[in-house]
């Protein structure tokens, strides 16, 4: 992007266009036409030609409104009268920043200024009634401005304009100035005005009604929870602890001074039907559940870890990667970032989302492998048929190579078809790449693998020796692997592309090494010999956190757009900010997380324990 935005190659054409720029958003370029021209201009005048898909409005000649061009000939008669009101929708108009070639295309304004404006005045004796109205208009550049600015360069214009006009009225009436001024070389492809005062519609209010119930049931029940079960509990272990105390005193007695029956008379409540579809819904159970840090024996604890590293990295990535729009240097930061060693970690960061699928893949065959020897195979006849699966281990290692083959020649024969770059940020032909991405006969590499780590760590029952060299040349290739991975892309990204054959290479089988190298984690950390990281993986205090790894996957997405869409200023990007944003983002996500889950997720891993234990009890 950099390179496309040149001011030193032309600073004459470049002043001619911030020039130029500055005055389209400015209302008193209306003035500058006489407004019974201008509203011939608006109800005759042809639509310039945009590109395919471009353009949004299906209408060959553009009209606006009488009512619209009437509020707007008093917004320039009052400017002409240099009334406050007036000149506030002149200054709450977006600007050119001082920064247009270094990405800045996003021009806000003031949401606020324009919003605060009051709604009523009067010109030449006659009373206006209209409210100001904040608008975002999409507009493009249809010829290249010679060594500035590409061809079809979007920008983004925040406008306070009267309520009266609609978004079609705002995008035909700007559009029409707009290409009059500017000889066609610029147009408005599209607008959209807030509307902050909107009733709720009938899916808003379904939303808000179930969150209601939801609360309201968690409140019943986590008062019922503790009146009903925790209360009893708390008084008994008051009593015994008292006991306790008084029995210390007597030293001559063997026997305590109250007798064993008074504990007995504390006997524990046993909720109705009513009462255990109430219990899920306690706050207090869930929580206290939600952060116990204790697991059972043979837990694969430095799962836990991984598991919230690889959210925290994957919030990570998308704090750079939803932000750009709303930032006002992509264009000079980006592409410094883009050339640092260390930056493949952001660029390359899906893989982090193929460790979620090898970790799948290993719990799926680990737990149900177990299980099925705890019962001895007596399940269902889908579980049935996965033990006979791998009970004969020649043949599921046969199926697992045969469908990571299958993976492997699809994704390359496509790859090839496609052209598909080795990044996202390498600047090729970016068509197919989320095709690529998003298609699980293209993604299931990772899953195989953890498959097979699972079978593995079953069958040795986590109690393998393993040879010291033989574990450090294991944690040698691991580590060699996912550096290659991560950062192999650097040079592409770099401007030295790599040729179609390697390209193809690399997206077939970096997914599949990336989960191999995940997986040889897992297994060695399981055994014992995963040393001061298995160590950190395993700390306890992961535990609660990968708990609400599901969920903070769900949540966080809203929780960054929800920041953005309310910011009145755009981000300028620099390396504590970006810490802070991340920061922030990682925080709240897994906040919303916690609340989410307990609203939603922890109650109805409850109810389903209760339905499923009544279906038992009928049998």
């Amino acid at each position: 992007m950099g390179s496309d935005l040149n001011v030193k190659r032309s600073p004459i054409e470049y002043g001619k266009l911030a020039r130029t720029l500055s005055n389209i958003t400015d209302l008193r370029t209306i003035s500058s036409y006489h407004f019974s021209n201008l509203r011939n201009e608006v109800q005759e005048g042809n639509v310039t030609e945009v590109p395919p898909n471009e353009r949004t409005s299906n209408s060959s000649s553009p009209t606006v409104s009488n009512r619209c061009l009437t509020d707007v000939s008093g917004v320039v008669q009052a400017v002409a009268q240099q009334k406050i009101w007036a000149l506030k929708m002149i200054d709450a108009a977006g600007k050119p920043p001082a920064n247009l070639l270094g990405g800045g295309f996003k021009w806000l304004g003031d949401y606020d200024e324009c919003l605060h404006i009051q709604r009523s005045t009067a010109i030449e004796n006659k009373e206006w009634t209209f409210g100001p109205e904040y608008c975002m208009l999409s507009v493009l550049n249809l010829q290249a401005v010679t060594n500035i600015l590409p061809q079809y360069t979007t920008l983004s214009i925040g406008m306070c304009l009267p309520d009266s006009c609609s978004e079609q009225d705002t995008q035909n009436l700007i559009d029409s100035i707009l290409r009059n001024y500017t000889n066609n070389t610029f147009i408005v492809n599209k607008a959209e005005c807030q509307e902050p005062d909107k009733t709720f519609d009938t899916r808003a209010i379904i939303v808000l009604v179930t969150i209601s119930l939801f609360v309201f049931v968690m409140v019943v029940g986590t008062v019922y929870d503790v009146t009903m079960i925790q209360l009893p509990k708390w008084e008994k272990t008051t009593r015994q602890s008292e006991l306790h105390a008084e029995t210390a005193f007597v030293e001559s007695e063997k026997t305590p001074l109250i007798h064993h029956d008074v504990t007995d008379s504390y006997s524990k409540y046993k909720p109705g039907m009513f009462g255990e579809l109430l219990l899920p819904f306690s706050v207090y159970t869930n929580g206290a559940k939600m952060l116990n840090t204790n697991q059972p024996e043979g837990s694969l604890t430095a799962i836990n870890g991984i598991r919230f590293i690889s959210m925290t990295w994957v919030i990570l990535g998308h704090a750079y990667g939803f932000i750009l729009s709303d930032v006002d240097n992509v264009g000079s930061f980006l592409p410094k970032m883009i050339k640092r060693a260390t930056f493949p970690a952001i660029s390359n960061a899906l893989v982090s989302v193929d460790t979620f699928f090898v970790l799948s893949g290993t719990l799926l065959v680990y737990i149900v492998m177990k299980e099925l020897k705890k019962n001895g195979g007596k399940l269902n006849w889908g579980m049935f048929y996965f033990h006979r699966f791998w009970s004969y281990p020649m043949i599921g290692y046969a199926l697992l190579l045969a469908f990571l083959c299958g993976t492997w020649i699809a994704t390359g024969i496509m790859a090839t078809k496609w052209n598909v770059p080795m990044s996202s940020f390498d600047g090729g032909d970016m068509t197919h790449y989320y095709e690529i991405y998003f298609r699980p006969y293209f993604r299931m590499g990772p899953y195989l693998v953890g498959m097979f780590t699972g079978y593995l760590l079953y069958k040795t029952d986590l109690k393998l020796k393993m040879n010291r060299f033989l574990n450090l040349f294991g944690w040698l290739i691991a580590t060699v692997s996912a550096c290659a991975v991560l950062y192999g892309v650097y040079d592409d990204v770099n401007g030295s592309r790599e040729s179609r054959d390697v390209s193809s290479f690399y997206i077939t089988v970096h997914r599949t090494v990336w989960g191999a190298a995940v997986g040889w984690v897992i297994f060695a950390c399981a055994h014992g010999y995963g040393g001061y990281v298995n160590t950190v993986l395993s700390w306890k205090g992961f535990i609660p956190l990968s708990r609400l790894t599901y969920c903070a996957y769900l949540v966080h997405p809203p929780v960054i757009y929800y920041y953005l869409s309310t910011r009145r200023r755009l981000i300028h990007l620099s390396d504590i900010e970006i810490i802070y944003e991340f920061l922030g983002h990682l925080g709240l996500s897994y906040a919303a997380a916690f609340l989410a889950s307990l609203a939603f997720e922890a109650p109805m891993m409850g109810l389903e324990k209760v339905i499923f234990k009544s279906k038992e009890h009928k049998k």
